[in-house]
């Protein structure tokens, strides 16, 4: 019996697939006694079947639309602004942000970029204002700092003069000392960095 139930709702099937294509297909049930088993469209993930996550791909810059390591070359070719003055293991533009002046200055070691330096133009209360706005700005994108620092209270808040964070390449200071206000990356693996995790401080520190 069932298996002439099922020989009917196949013919059925093959006259509708053949037949007018300007009719709207009518919905096909299937028979009595026949069960119909629905697709499982759960997805799945990497974990879920045992393998590992893929590894995300690291971030195409570090800084400024470069990376830590390219040659004085390859940075003088990414920076459009004019270099100001140079030397064998460093060189300066000027630049503007947030309308203000900013001198920015690239530092290389073994020929490969280690640093970049910014050191603001502007004194006193411009200095902590600009500061305020940097360092939000900073948060916004790097979290809340690794290490930071106060000075005496301005009117019924304390302000930071000393802020640090860390990634897995870089590592972000941003501080004011007197009238100076300065932003420096630095590359978490060059000869400084080596030096410093060799250095021997037995006694010293």
């Amino acid at each position: 019996m069932l298996s002439q139930t099922l020989g009917v709702f196949l013919l059925g099937m093959f006259v509708i697939a053949c037949g007018d294509n300007n009719e709207p297909m009518p919905p096909v049930l299937p028979p009595e006694g026949v069960v119909q088993h629905e697709q499982d469209t759960t997805s799945t993930t990497p974990e879920s079947r045992g393998q590992k996550p893929p590894v995300l791909a690291r971030p195409q810059f570090d800084i400024r639309g470069l990376r830590w390591g390219m040659s004085k070359e390859e940075v003088k070719a990414r920076e459009p602004r004019p270099v100001k003055y140079e030397y064998s293991s460093h060189f300066a533009i000027d630049d503007e942000i947030a309308n203000e002046k900013v001198s920015v200055t690239f530092r290389f070691e073994s020929g490969k970029l280690v640093r970049v330096f910014y050191q603001f133009d502007h004194e006193g209360d411009v200095s902590i204002f600009l500061y305020e706005w940097v360092s939000k700005v900073l948060n916004e994108k790097y979290g809340k700092p690794d290490a930071s620092s106060y000075i005496a209270r301005y009117g019924d808040e304390d302000k930071h003069v000393f802020e640090l964070w860390r990634t897995d390449r870089t590592t972000i200071h941003h501080w004011v000392w007197r009238l100076s206000h300065n932003l420096m990356y630095e590359f978490n693996q060059g000869d400084l960095y080596e030096r410093l995790k060799s250095a021997s401080t037995a006694g010293k520190l």
